[in-house]
């Protein structure tokens, strides 16, 4: 598995909360099927600033797992970059 950052960066790509309790529930619902969909990738969670810059971290077989499953939600992002740890 590869280590997958999903980027927002940007105004374009910044990470947007729901605005009412039920578009956050319809979103989970939506994240957990395409999650389900795609045994093969693992979310491992967000990181965001109050501005809504971040950063999305997964572990999939490659970027294109991850930027399918953004796209298929209608996630705005900046990148989606597979890393390494720069070991020191």
């Amino acid at each position: 598995m590869a280590r997958i950052l999903e980027l927002h960066l940007t105004p374009k790509g910044r990470v947007q909360k729901p605005a009412t309790p039920e578009q956050l529930k319809q979103f989970k619902e939506a994240f957990e099927k395409a999650l389900k969909q795609n045994p093969q990738v693992k979310y491992k969670g967000t990181f965001v600033d109050k501005e809504g810059v971040g950063v999305c971290d997964w572990e999939a077989p490659n970027a294109q797992a991850v930027e399918k499953i953004c796209k298929g939600l209608n996630l705005p992002y900046d990148a989606i970059v597979q890393v390494e740890e720069l070991k020191m």
